[in-house]
């Protein structure tokens, strides 16, 4: 376990899988799965058919299943058969003991024809030799034999012998490919707990940063009385998440100080939102002095490189709002919200205004909808947006949509049309109440990294079936078929 990554906002810890284990677990596991093969492949039913013909010669044919019968061998033709045979072998164990191991073989014009394989069981060996001796000596015209190896003990108990050798083998493989990362993100507020064994085993669980209660470090007693430490990560809820457990504090110390450090500085979204604009004049002020203000807020237009889209801003100026727009930025400021500036998302060709309630914990969106001469005719969208502490949102548009709450995906919508913008806020607002016992308290706003950042958390979450995109995109394709105009 080690700091993986640490920047201002966000603090990686964790570790990819142990080496050693994995390659212990592949030289265990190795002999183990031979050792489960070879009796498998033993496991099936031997028949040995012989027929005497008119001339006294005698033809035969072997056949063999193996794996419980599920694969069939070529089967074995004896055109001639002279004679039985059982060959002795002697071999040496692991201790440097000797044992003996004996096959059956028929002769076929004198050249040898195994028909079972080098074991240690004699007595059925010799039993098969004595039988077609016997055959050969007497005038019976055809014999019969039957070997069924699939449910004798001989093979079914090292089997089961084997499968907790195998099992074990298994863990140290999967123990050494496993990883685990715990993800501290000051932009989502959110800790992220992930969990791999491989590229396509993957797990995730989240938890928001302000329901994480303390970093303990532990001290503990293993199995021989020796000491041993353990960093967690302690929840409101007293749920405890294993950081990294060790027999050396100091390098317990070092994961649990940096995190525990980096969690005591983080600043609530809204006080982050303060901090970073309280050289903004108040919500009275008049527009051109906010133009100054956010005009001189970021050096970078890059806002956030997210999963579904980079999000960065040109400090446009105020005054290139179209005119319906520009009324929607007076009314809002008159609402108590501040302007955050402008907003491009690359993937999605949107072009939007920004704008946060601290006291609400409510973002507006007000979408951009081009220069005056195109679309002067076109009402301006605006959306009101909350997230709430369980990582659902809600949004207020005056855009009509067909599709309204998706429960399942922690989105939820109000469409008001026709309504103003005080209406809308009130709607919202009073849904944000009826919805506080079923998603959590919302959560506070932020700036414009932070807006970018719930925009892209709303994409993730947003359903990718055809049948719903077809549903939440059509507007465009119906306003055009409507007015000409494409919204």
């Amino acid at each position: 376990m080690k700091i993986v990554k640490q920047t201002a906002d966000q603090l990686i810890a964790g570790q990819n899988g142990q080496t050693f284990l994995l390659i212990f677990g592949l030289f265990w596991l190795a002999p183990c799965l031979f050792a489960v093969f070879s009796i498998l492949y033993g496991a099936g039913v031997m028949e040995l058919t012989c027929q005497r013909s008119s001339s006294q010669t005698i033809t035969c044919e072997k056949k063999q299943s193996r794996f419980f019968g599920f694969t069939q061998d070529q089967p074995i033709t004896i055109q001639q058969l002279t004679g039985s045979r059982l060959l002795q072998e002697t071999r040496e164990d692991d201790d440097g003991d000797d044992y003996n191991v004996y096959q059956a073989i028929l002769l076929d014009l004198n050249s040898p024809v195994p028909i079972t394989e080098f074991s240690t069981e004699y007595r059925q060996k010799k039993r098969i030799v004595d039988q077609v001796s016997l055959f050969i000596s007497s005038t019976q015209s055809d014999l019969t034999l039957h070997r069924d190896q699939r449910w004798t003990l001989q093979g079914i108990f090292p089997l089961i012998f084997m499968i907790p050798f195998v099992f074990v083998g298994v863990g140290m493989i999967a123990g050494g490919l496993y990883s685990r990362f715990f993800v501290f993100d000051r932009v989502m507020n959110r800790l992220y707990l992930k969990s791999s064994i491989t590229p396509l085993w993957q797990w995730q669980e989240e938890y928001p940063l302000y329901e994480i209660n303390a970093i303990d470090l532990n001290e503990d007693k293993d199995s021989d009385g020796d000491a041993v430490y353990e960093a967690e990560v302690v929840l409101i809820s007293g749920k405890r998440l294993s950081l990294y457990r060790t027999s050396n504090r100091s390098e317990a110390e070092k994961i649990s100080q940096p995190v525990q450090q980096f969690l005591s500085h983080t600043l609530p979204a809204h006080a982050e939102f303060h901090r970073q604009t309280k050289s903004l004049p108040s919500d009275h002020s008049s527009p051109e002095s906010q133009t100054e203000a956010i005009s001189k807020a970021s050096n970078s237009s890059v806002i956030l490189v997210g999963k579904y889209g980079t999000y960065s801003t040109q400090n446009r100026l105020i005054e290139t709002m179209p005119a319906p727009q520009h009324c929607h930025h007076r009314e809002l400021l008159s609402l108590g919200f501040e302007s955050l500036g402008d907003l491009q998302v690359e993937k999605m060709s949107l072009m939007l205004w920004g704008y946060a309630h601290a006291e609400a914990d409510m973002y507006a969106v007000l979408y951009d909808m081009g220069s005056d001469e195109d679309r002067v005719e076109l009402p301006p969208i605006l959306d009101f947006y909350t997230m709430f502490s369980n990582g659902a949102s809600l949004t207020t548009s005056t855009m009509k949509s067909w599709i309204n709450d998706l429960p399942e995906y922690k989105i939820f919508r109000n469409a008001y049309p026709n309504a103003s913008i005080p209406e809308l806020y009130n709607q919202h607002f009073k849904r944000v109440i009826e919805l506080i016992p079923q998603l959590g308290s919302p959560r506070p706003t932020g700036n414009l990294r932070y807006l970018a950042a719930s925009l892209d958390d709303y994409r993730r979450r947003e359903p990718s079936g055809f049948g719903i995109k077809i549903l939440l995109y059509a507007r465009p394709i119906w306003s055009w078929l409507m007015t000409g105009k494409v919204m």
